[in-house]
């Protein structure tokens, strides 16, 4: 499997928030990153305004087809969204897994088969990428969920 899926968040220039679940490369860990399979991620309130921003969302809709929510966001605070207009950002800040893949650096090795917590603002996803830094080793046993 070289794809996976992985949540992305846009408020486009149109006043619409476009939440995604989009097929995405699974990335090739670097020296001292590790690839995670991600089993839980909790949403937190500091994942809300990354995934909704100021969208109504009780105007939202699903298209099944397109695997995609859309909701209207207000004109009044378009302007307070204008740095990330129209881009699709990965959201999820925190999540647990289990290490599938690792870098050649032995602290990156020491955590293949592993199940970690992360951190990484990129968690709503089936597979995350990341330093090993960012990586909280669980006791063995430890279930990610």
């Amino acid at each position: 499997m070289t794809t996976a899926l992985q949540l992305l968040s846009n408020i486009k220039s149109d006043a619409t928030l476009e939440i995604t679940l989009n097929d995405v490369e699974i990335p090739a860990p670097g020296p001292n990153e590790v690839v995670v399979k991600i089993e839980a991620t909790p949403i937190n309130p500091s994942d809300m305004w990354p995934m909704f921003g100021p969208a109504d969302i009780s105007k939202a809709s699903y298209d099944a087809a397109s695997k995609t929510l859309t909701a209207p966001v207000p004109e009044s605070v378009m302007a307070a969204v204008r740095p990330r207009l129209d881009m699709a950002l990965p959201i999820g800040n925190e999540g647990a897994g289990t290490v599938v893949a690792a870098g050649d650096d032995p602290a990156a090795q020491a955590l293949m088969g592993q199940t970690v917590a992360l951190m990484s603002g990129t968690t709503y996803a089936q597979y995350c990428c990341v330093p090993v830094t960012s990586c909280l080793p669980l006791h063995e046993g430890t279930s990610a969920s």
